[in-house]
This record gives C-alpha cells, structure tokens and sequence, in this order.
C-alpha cells in the first residue's frame, strides 16, 4: 500500500512539472527576436517622389514665365505646330548679360586678390622660415662664412627694396592712367543722355502736346484717367526744365573727377524725371478717348521708343559711375599690395641687417629669447594669411554661384514648347513687358496625360521648367513602364484631410497606346541622382522626435547612433553624418 502511495505522488509531481513548463513556455517566456543585417555602404542613389495619378485627357494650357522682362523675340505663330522644346519666346536678357560681365569682372579680381595673398603667404612662409633658421644659427654659434652670407642677403634685401619702391610708382602711375580712362568718356555719355531725354520729350511725344515747350502744355487729345493727364501736362513741364537744367551742366562741365562725379548723379536725376513724365503719358494715351486705334498704337510706341531710350542712357550712367567705383577700389587694392611689398621687401631688409648685427654680436640669452618670439610672430602672420586666402575662396565661390544662378535665368529667358503641340493663342508682342502671372503662350495638344496630387512637403523638389522626368507603370499594364515628363505645376493648392497637395500635370514622351481616360497608375518623379553615396536600407530608420537613429551592430551587440539622413528613392536613404562605410546595422524582423 505504501508503494503504491509513491508512485502515485511521483506520478502527479512529474505532471505538475511538466504543465508548468508548457505554461512557462507558452505565456511567460519571451522568445529572443528575429534580426536582419545590413552593410553600411556606398552605391548610386536616384531620389525620387512616389505618388499615384491617374490618366486625364490633354487640354489646352498656359506657358509663363518665371520672372518679368521684356519681350525680345517672338519665334512661332498662332496655328503653327511646334516641336518639344522648340524655343517659342524669348525675353530681353541685356541686363542679365551685363551682370554676368560685371560678376566675371568681380570674380577676376577676386581671383587677383587671391594671387596677391597667396604670394603674401609664401613671403611670410619664407619669413618664418627665414626666422626659424636665424634662432637655430643662434642657439649654434656664428661661423665666419655665415657672417659673408649674411652680409649677402643684406645686400640683396637692398636690391629688393628697390625693385619695390620702383613697382609702387609704377602701379600709381597706372591707376592715375586708368582712372582718367574712364573719367574722359563721362561727358560723352552725358551728352548722349541728354540727346536721348532730348528725343524722347522734344520728340517722340511731341504730337502729344500742344504748347509743349510753355509753361502751360495741354494734351491735344481727351484722356478718361483725369490724374494721368493732369500729371502727364504737370511732368511735361518738369521734363523741359530738367531738360534745360541737363543741358547748362554740360556745356559748364569741367574736367574736375568731383564735378564729373557730380555731373553722373545729376545726370540720373534728370533723367529720372523724364522717365517719370513719360510712365505717366504712358497712362494718359492708355486711356485716351477720342483717338483713332493706329494713332494710340503710333503714339504708345513714340513714348515706349523714348522711354528704351531713356532706360538705355539711365543704365549707361549707371554703369560708367560702377566702373568707376570698381576702377577705384581695385586701383586702391593694387596701391595697397604694391606699398605692402615695398613694406616687406623693407622688413626684410631689416631683418637681414639685423641678422648680420647679430652674427657679429654674437649669442646671448636675451637675443635667442627675442628670437623666439619672431618665430612666433612669423608663425600668426602665416596663419592670418591663410585666413585670408580662405575668405578669398568664399567670396570666389560666392561670385560664381551668382554667376551660375544668371546664366542660369539667361536660359529661362527663353519660353520652349514641354511637347509637341499646336500654339492656340500667343497673348504678347514685341517689346511688351511680361508680368509674373501672365499667359505669354497657350499650346494644345493631342493624346492623354497624368495628373497627381503631391504633398507640399514634396513639391519644391520637382519643376516645371525644364520638368523632371517621371517613370509611368500603369495599373491596366502590369509590367510595363513608360516614360513621362513634368510640364505643368498648378498653382492653386488642393486640401486633402488638412493636409496641402498640387496638382502635377506629366506628359507621355513615348506612345501610350491603349492608355484611357482614368487609369490609374505608379509615378515615380526622379529627383536627382547621386554618385557613390554612402546609403543604407530606410526600413532600419526610426525616429525619435525629429531626431533621427538606426541600430548598429557590433561586438554581438546592439547600440544606438543617431544620423543625418539625405536623398531616398523609396528603398534606400542617404546617410549624410553618422554612419561610416562597412558597419553592420540591425532591424528587427518583426
């Protein structure tokens, strides 16, 4: 009886043991969590904007441009078939071209300036140098040879002092020729403003005016806008006097730089006051009332010939005071390098005469501790010179980023056709000026295109102008890709849950046959491509706030890194700060 009791209780404690690791197993044990790995390395990298859209007939549509100006040419007509970027309009880009003259005129002098430290630096590297082997022949003891070698560079220092002073005269003598250059073409470009006020107020508005040259002109036409002709009658009259005033100046201009200087500023002043007198006809023969059309085109285009005209003379000065300016500063920075080489070229002569003193002193304690702080010095003026020349390199790199973002604009000036289509209207004309809003040219074309809603986070990466190029898979085609382009951005926002969208309108390039109105389909808009970018998986991205980690695995553990993160294509993410090529990171498989 009691052995059977034993085994009972043996019996039921095995069972208990064995339910309670099967509940341990199933509710409390947690099971170690599956990883995947992957390498931190480096690879080309295509960001893109992935976004669903769907295919809309084509429609007539607007083409503008991303900034004003005038109107230069006009290369197509209303009817005509044009061809994908055709040039369809070109606004006038002289001042544009101007300013790139002038930035490359900037950039030279900068790039001058450059040289000229880039020379300073290697005198104070040699003076350091120079400097150094001083305290080294001190701390060793003079021979007699060295004394001859110092009294050699005492006497070539001499030399070079020389050759310094005569190169100082030489550059002030220049910058005196230079600047007189420009001062003797100052009166010639005053009189021909004066010639082109002249014309355009005696002239091409005098069929405007009766009584033009009295105190009390009258339009010789009814105007509607009552303000316009009161100004315009008013302004005629101030346009004569500064007129008359413009014209005593020259003929007592003397050949003083101060009074030519003054004569500039006065010059713009007056034709300031033309071209105000002429905006304000401008208005008046806009809304004049009892002219036949070919008259009102006639006389807006005498006053829009006097106003280029004007604008012309107004930019010339302008340009000749800049040149000036410019001429001066670079004349004072020659000067100012010139007297520096003299100074030098006197330090070291100086110097060396000092060094030849010391040779033949010989060495003391006090002398050798002197030296030393030479050195040092020699060693700031080095550092302070390479200071220099990296601010130079900001200001070069400064000046050709401008010069790009013209060029740029220049290559914007010109309106092109984003696909083939016929030119349903053109709104402007020659020498018309365009306004940022306006419609410059309205295509239309045949076919199907895609329209998409992007996020505003999203839409400043994508253009256009020159419109990015799009990746089409079609849902009704699975498996094949076609190719698209951006045309159009609308600008009207589009709210979607609280959040802001834009409407993206994208063109077939290739031939979509089969497409129809409404498919819906992928579109992935390519951003930029990168090189040789260090990336990783995004899925192993989380973020903390807007602070952004990955796990990187090391040692057989985890640990936290914080990055930086650049372009993504939607699979993988550029690591900008952070992460080096070949670490291992974890994400859970979970």
């Amino acid at each position: 009886m009691k052995k059977i009791s034993y085994y009972l209780i043996l019996i039921v404690a095995v069972g208990t043991a064995l339910i309670a690791y099967w509940v341990y197993s199933r509710y409390v044990r947690e099971e170690a969590p599956q990883l995947l790995f992957f390498k931190v390395e480096r690879g080309d990298l295509r960001e893109v904007v992935k976004v669903r859209g769907e295919v809309a007939p084509q429609k007539e549509f607007d083409l503008e441009f991303p900034f004003s100006g005038i109107i230069e040419k006009i290369f197509a007509k209303e009817g005509q078939e044009v061809k994908e970027d055709e040039p369809l309009m070109k606004l006038e880009t002289t001042d544009l071209a101007l300013e790139i003259n002038r930035l490359k005129a900037q950039s030279a002098r900068a790039e001058a300036g450059k040289e000229n430290a880039e020379v300073q630096l290697e005198q104070y590297q040699a003076a350091m140098e120079s400097q150094q082997a001083k305290l080294d022949e001190l701390k060793r003891g003079t021979r007699p040879e060295e004394i001859q070698i110092a009294e050699t560079k005492v006497s070539n220092a001499q030399k070079s002092l020389a050759d310094a002073e005569i190169n100082l005269t030489n550059v002030k003598n220049k910058a005196t020729v230079d600047l007189a250059n420009l001062y003797d073409e100052v009166k010639n470009i005053l009189n021909d403003a004066y010639v082109k006020a002249d014309d355009a107020v005696n002239k091409q508005a005098d069929e405007m005016f009766s009584n033009d040259t009295s105190s009390n002109p009258q339009l010789t036409f009814l105007v509607s806008d009552i303000q316009a002709e009161t100004d315009s009658e008013s302004q005629r009259v101030s346009a004569g006097n500064a007129l008359k005033a413009f014209k005593s100046e020259l003929d007592n201009l003397s050949s003083e730089q101060s009074a030519l200087d003054q004569a500039l500023i006065n010059g713009e002043k007056h034709l300031t006051t033309v071209r105000d007198f002429l905006a304000r006809l401008t208005d008046a023969v806009n809304s004049a009332a009892n002219l036949p059309a070919s008259t009102v085109a006639t006389y807006k285009a005498n006053v829009n010939t006097g106003r280029t005209n004007v604008n012309t003379a107004f930019s010339n000065i302008s340009s000749q005071k800049q040149l000036i300016a410019a001429q001066k500063a670079a004349d004072q920075s020659n000067i100012a390098s010139a007297e520096a080489k003299v100074n030098d070229a006197s330090n070291s002569l100086k110097s060396a005469e000092d060094d030849l003193a010391l040779k033949k002193a010989g060495t003391t304690a006090e002398q050798i501790a002197a030296q030393e702080a030479q050195v040092k010095q020699a060693l700031a003026n080095v550092s302070g010179q390479r200071a220099l020349i990296k601010q130079a390199e900001a200001d070069i790199a400064s000046v050709k980023a401008q010069i790009d973002a013209t060029q740029e604009k220049i290559k914007k000036s010109t309106l092109r056709a984003p696909a083939p289509a016929k030119i349903v209207k053109i709104f402007l004309e020659k020498r018309e000026v365009f306004k940022p809003g306006q419609s410059a040219v309205s295509l239309s074309t045949s076919g199907y295109k895609l329209q998409a809603d992007v996020s505003e986070l999203d839409i400043g990466k994508i253009r256009d102008i020159n419109g990015n190029e799009v990746l089409i898979r079609l849902d009704a085609f699975s498996g094949k890709e076609f190719k698209g382009r951006v045309v159009l951005i609308e600008q009207k926002e589009i709210i979607k849950e609280g959040d802001k969208y834009y409407r993206v309108n994208i063109y077939f390039e290739d031939q979509a046959t089969g497409a129809r109105s409404g498919m819906s389909g992928d579109l992935i808009i390519q951003i930029s491509f990168k090189e040789n970018a260090l990336k990783i998986p995004e899925l192993a991205v989380y973020k903390k706030g807007e602070t952004k980690f990955v796990k990187i695995f090391e040692d057989g553990r985890q640990r936290e890194a914080e990055i930086e993160t650049g372009a993504s294509d939607g699979e993988f993410i550029e690591v900008v700060k952070g992460l080096s090529e070949g670490q291992t990171i974890a994400v859970s498989a979970d």
